[in-house]
């Protein structure tokens, strides 16, 4: 668990404190101190842990994330700097712009990493609709990711002249890929 930096109070957030308990839907308990109350307005959707005897928990105390909102975090990194990768080395390929086959492989590395980070990013924004209450999902995110930066890592290998490099991440990628792929749909059914 890792504890949580202190971001602005979420505007939004509306209970005061000294507000009773019942109308929070926790009969019987006391309501939470000002210091608990500024802490859930930063992270209202931090899920408190542990040592905190209040009603809600305060985000001074441990914190754990939803982990369907930390898997769309890390599909959200793992697309934004593939994107940003994929996308400079749209420069290397126009360098080879008179060399047919050379600009065919950095084309390739170009617009495969481009449309890999594309899927990441769009994953990540769904995510947590997307995985629901399955427990399987973040693994299924990592092989995603895996694959994608196998998919990545594959041509520019070839690009860079490693052939048997290329073969060999291109191999494991797909090993990764087919089950999570495969696995990808049946999320929605579950």
């Amino acid at each position: 668990m890792r504890s949580l930096p202190s971001p602005s109070p979420d505007p939004q957030f509306k209970l005061k404190a000294g507000t009773s308990a019942p109308k929070l839907g926790f009969p019987g308990a006391v309501a939470p101190s000002r210091a608990c109350l500024a802490d859930i307005a930063c992270y209202p959707r931090a899920r408190p842990l542990g040592r905190c005897s209040e009603v809600l928990g305060c985000a001074r105390d441990e914190v754990a994330l939803d982990p369907k909102m930390d898997t769309a975090r890390a599909l959200l990194i793992c697309g934004t700097v593939l994107l940003a990768i994929s996308a400079l080395l749209g420069f290397v390929q126009y360098r080879y712009r008179e060399r047919p086959e050379l600009f065919a492989h950095w084309r390739v590395v170009h617009a495969g990493g481009t449309a890999g980070a594309v899927q990441l990013l769009a994953l990540s924004a769904v995510w947590e609709r997307f995985a629901g209450s399955v427990s399987w999902a973040s693994f299924l995110a990592s092989g995603v990711m895996l694959a994608t930066w196998a998919f990545f890592l594959g041509p520019l290998a070839r690009a860079l002249g490693r052939p048997r490099w290329a073969r060999a991440i291109n191999s494991a990628g797909a090993v990764v890929a087919l089950p999570a792929y495969l696995a990808l749909p049946l999320v929605l059914l579950w």
